[in-house]
C-alpha cells in the first residue's frame, strides 16, 4: 500500500476530503471527523479498520503527512511552513512523526519519492530470495524484542512520569474565585483581572484552557457538553479579599501538590497583573513562551490609567447587555459605548478600545436600528473604528474578526473571505473558531454548516460558559426553516433557562411558530410581549402578517391603523409597505393599497441595487415578486420569484408559503409557479434530510422523528 493518500474506495476519498479540508485547524480529530461524516465514533472506527488496517487518528495523520510530503516536494516552502499547513503547531513533533513514518527526516525531502510499504498481497517472491527474506524478518523480530525489553528496564530504574506527547495539550482547569471584595467595584476588577489570566493562557500554543464548575469533582476536567470528562493536569485557585491584591494557586492534579501560591497586586489595570500571572503559571509549569507570546504579554495596551479604567467599566456594561435581558440590553449597551468612546478620547492609541467600540456598532447597534439608513450608518461607524484599531496593529486578530462582521452584513462575500484567510493565518484555532463560520453560515443561510459549527462550539467551548444568547436565538430558527420546529422549541426553552430573557423568549416563540405555519399560536405569543415593552414597529408587521394568514382582516386592518398612528416612519424592511398594500386592498381601500404597493417596489427595487442582506438571502425578490402579483404585472412577478432557485437552501416559510400566502395560492395553476415550487421543495427536502441526519447521529432526534409534515 502507497505511503501517500488513500483512495481505495469512495469512502475514503470523502475522508480524506474532509480531513484536507480541516488541515489548519488544531481541534480538528476523531469526533470532529465522525460528526462531519456524519457517522459514530465505533462505526467510523470499525468502517477504516476494515478498510486500512488503521485506527482514525493514524489514517488522519497519515493523511497530513502526506499532504506535507507533497508540499515540501512541489513548493518552496520550508519545513516549518509545511508543517503549519499541514496541521502540525511543532515543528519539533512535525519532523519526529515524518522522519518515523517516511524513514528521513523532512529536510532531506526535495525530489525523494516517498517510501514503499510492503503490498498486502504481495507478488511472489523469487526464487532464491526466499530465504534471506524470511532471514531478515527474524532479525527485524528480534529487534524489535529487544527494544521493547530495553525500554522495560528503562522505565523500571527510571520511575519518573514520562511526559506527555508534544502535541498533547496541557489541559488547565481554573476553579471560580473563592472569594472576591464586598463592593462592586472591586468585583469588576478582579472578574476582570481572572477572565483577562484565562484569555492569556488561552493564548499559550500547547494550553488548554477551561472554566470548571464548582459542582465538578476535583481534577476532571470537561471537555463540553454532551462530552465525557477528562482529567485535568492543573488547577488554578484564586481569591481576592480587598481589589488591590489577588492570590493565585496552582495545583498539580496528578500528585496534588501545589506547584505555586503567590500574590499578586492588581492597582487600576487588568492587563499587567494577568500577564505576570500568565507568565509564572507558564514557568511553573516549564514552559517556554515564545518571543511572540511574550511579546503580547509585555504589550502596553494604555499608560493612560483613565482609560483603562473607561475600557474596564465598559467591558462590563457590555457583558452585562450581552447576557442580561433584552429589556435592559441596549441601556446597557449604550452605557458600555460611551465608556469606550471615552477611553479612545482620553487615549487614541488604546487599539482594545477601538476593538470593543466596533464591536458595539457592527455586532449589537446594526440590529437595533429602526431603519436600513440608520443600519448603514452604524455599519459606517464601526469600519472607521476597525480600521483604526488595524492602523495601529494591522494583525489584530479580533479586529480582523470584526472586518469579517462588516464585510458580510454588506454583502461583500470576497473581500470577507479574503480577510477570513489572513485572519486564520493569525490566530490559533479554537472554539471561536466555530463561532465565526457559524456567523458566516447563518448570514447566508447556509442551515447545514451553521448547525454542524454550532455543534462543533457546543463541543468546544468551556463547560461553564453560556452558549451565546444570539447562537440559541438563531439557531432555534434554522431548527424551524429546516423542519425541525420542535428542535427549534428546545432551543428556545435553554435561551430562556439560560438567560431568563422572557422578551426575547416570547419574540422568539412567536417567530418560530409562524415559520411552522402556526399563525394563532404565533399571535399569542407575541401578544405576550405587550406586558413587557412598548410596540415596536416590527411587532406591528408581525400582528398584521400573521392575521391576513389566520383571514382575519378586521384586527389585521387594527393594526395597520395603529402602525400608521405610531410607528409609520420607522421602516426597516421595505416589505412592511406591501404588506400595508395587502391590508388595504382587501379592506376596500385600493387607492391607498396602490400607493402602498409603489412604496414598496420603489424601497424593494433600492434594496437590491444596495444588495442588502435581505437581498442576498433572495427575501427581497420573494416579496417584490408579491408587489407585482397585486400591481397586475404577472412577468415581472415570476422573473423575481424565479431567483429564488438561486438560493442554495430553501426555508419551510417559503414552501408553505405557495400553500397559503395568498397572491401566490390564487396563482398556483400557472406552469412557470408550480415549476419554481417544486425546485424549491426539492432544495428544501434535500437540507431537511442532511440536518436530520446530523441530528440523529448526535443524538438529539430519534431516527426518522419527523416533526414538520413535508409537502409531496
Amino acid at each position: 500500500m502507497n505511503r501517500s493518500v488513500l483512495n481505495n474506495s469512495a469512502f475514503l476519498s470523502r475522508i480524506t476530503e474532509i480531513i484536507k479540508a480541516n488541515l489548519k485547524n488544531e481541534q480538528f480529530g476523531v469526533s470532529l471527523l465522525a460528526l462531519e461524516i456524519g457517522m459514530s465514533r465505533s462505526n467510523l472506527h470499525r468502517r477504516i479498520k476494515a478498510e486500512t488496517g488503521k485506527s482514525v487518528s493514524q489514517f488522519i495523520s497519515q493523511v497530513r503527512l502526506a499532504y506535507a510530503l507533497d508540499l515540501l516536494q512541489n513548493s518552496e516552502l520550508t519545513v516549518s511552513e509545511a508543517a503549519y499547513e499541514s496541521g502540525f503547531h511543532s515543528v519539533t513533533y512535525f519532523s519526529t512523526c515524518f522522519h518515523d513514518y517516511y524513514g528521513y527526516s523532512p529536510g532531506k525531502t526535495t525530489g525523494k519519492a516517498p517510501p514503499q510499504e510492503e503490498s498486502v498481497d504481495p507478488a511472489p517472491e523469487m526464487p532464491g530470495k526466499s530465504s534471506r527474506s524470511k532471514k531478515r524478518r527474524v532479525l527485524l523480530s528480534f529487534l524489535i524484542v529487544l527494544s521493547l525489553v530495553f525500554i522495560s528496564l528503562f522505565l523500571v530504574v527510571d520511575d519518573r512520569p514520562l511526559p506527555p506527547p508534544e502535541n498533547s495539550p496541557v489541559k488547565i482547569a481554573v476553579l471560580p474565585m473563592q472569594s472576591a471584595p464586598a463592593d462592586n467595584s472591586g468585583q469588576t476588577l478582579v472578574y476582570a483581572v481572572l477572565f483577562q489570566l484565562i484569555k492569556n493562557l488561552s493564548e499559550i500554543e500547547n494550553f488548554e484552557v477551561r472554566l470548571m464548575k464548582t459542582d465538578l469533582q476535583e481534577g476532571q476536567f470537561m471537555s463540553g457538553e454532551n462530552e465525557k470528562n477528562e482529567n485535568a493536569d492543573y488547577i488554578i485557585e484564586s481569591k481576592a479579599s480587598n481589589r488591590n491584591e489577588i492570590e493565585i494557586k496552582l495545583k498539580n492534579v496528578e500528585n496534588s501538590e501545589y506547584e505555586m501560591a503567590e500574590s499578586f497586586l492588581t492597582g487600576k489595570d487588568i492587563f499587567y497583573p494577568a500577564a505576570r500571572m500568565a507568565s509564572k503559571i507558564a514557568a511553573s509549569i516549564n514552559t517556554n513562551l515564545s518571543d511572540k507570546e511574550k511579546a503580547a504579554f509585555e504589550k502596553m495596551h494604555s499608560v493612560n490609567r483613565s482609560a483603562l479604567l473607561n475600557y474596564q467599566l465598559g467591558i462590563n456594561y457590555k457583558s452585562i447587555s450581552e447576557q442580561g435581558k433584552s429589556s435592559e440590553g441596549q441601556e446597557n449597551l449604550l452605557k458600555a459605548k460611551s465608556l469606550f468612546e471615552e477611553a479612545v478620547r482620553l487615549d487614541s492609541s488604546f487599539t482594545e478600545a477601538y476593538i470593543e467600540l466596533g464591536h458595539v456598532y457592527i455586532d449589537n447597534l446594526y440590529y437595533m436600528a429602526g431603519t436600513m439608513q440608520q443600519a448603514d450608518q452604524y455599519l459606517e461607524s464601526g469600519h472607521k473604528l476597525v480600521g483604526k484599531a488595524l492602523e495601529l496593529e494591522k494583525d489584530n486578530s479580533e479586529a480582523l474578526t470584526l472586518l469579517v462582521h462588516y464585510y458580510l452584513r454588506k454583502g461583500m462575500k470576497e473581500q470577507a473571505n479574503r480577510i477570513y484567510a489572513r485572519l486564520s493565518l493569525n490566530k490559533r484555532a479554537g472554539y471561536h473558531h466555530y463561532i465565526n463560520e457559524f456567523d458566516a453560515a447563518v448570514h447566508y443561510e447556509d442551515y447545514y454548516n451553521a448547525v454542524k459549527n454550532f455543534l462543533y462550539y457546543v463541543k468546544n467551548k468551556p463547560v461553564s460558559q453560556l452558549t451565546h444568547k444570539y447562537m440559541l436565538y438563531n439557531v432555534a430558527l434554522i431548527f424551524s426553516d429546516t423542519g425541525f420546529p420542535e428542535t427549534g422549541r428546545e432551543y428556545a426553552r435553554k435561551l430562556l433557562t439560560d438567560y431568563n430573557d422572557s422578551l426575547q423568549f416570547y419574540r422568539l416563540m412567536g417567530t418560530l411558530e409562524m415559520r411552522a405555519g402556526n399563525h394563532r399560536e404565533a399571535v399569542e405569543w407575541h401578544q405576550k410581549t405587550a406586558g413587557e415593552r412598548e410596540f415596536t414597529s416590527g411587532s406591528y408587521h408581525f400582528f398584521k402578517f400573521n392575521y391576513i394568514l389566520l383571514g382575519d382582516m378586521v384586527n389585521a386592518g387594527r393594526y395597520l391603523k395603529e402602525w400608521e398612528a405610531a410607528k409609520k416612519d420607522e421602516i426597516r424592511y421595505p416589505s412592511q409597505y406591501y404588506i400595508a398594500g395587502m391590508i388595504c386592498r382587501r379592506t376596500g381601500q385600493p387607492d391607498k393599497a396602490l400607493a402602498y404597493f409603489k412604496a414598496a417596489e420603489k424601497n424593494l427595487l433600492e434594496a437590491l441595487t444596495r444588495n442588502t442582506h435581505r437581498s442576498q438571502i433572495y427575501v427581497e425578490q420573494f416579496y417584490l415578486a408579491g408587489v407585482y402579483f397585486e400591481l397586475g404585472e404577472t412577468e415581472k412577478a415570476i422573473h423575481y420569484l424565479s431567483m429564488l432557485n438561486e438560493r442554495k437552501t430553501i426555508p419551510h416559510w417559503i414552501v408553505s408559503g405557495f400553500e397559503i400566502w395568498p397572491p401566490l395560492t390564487e396563482r398556483r395553476n400557472i406552469p412557470e409557479i408550480e415549476d419554481i415550487y417544486q425546485n424549491l421543495l426539492v432544495k428544501f427536502n434535500q437540507e431537511h434530510n442532511r440536518i436530520g441526519k446530523l441530528l440523529v447521529n448526535e443524538g438529539l432526534i430519534e431516527p426518522f422523528a419527523q416533526q414538520t409534515t413535508i409537502p409531496e
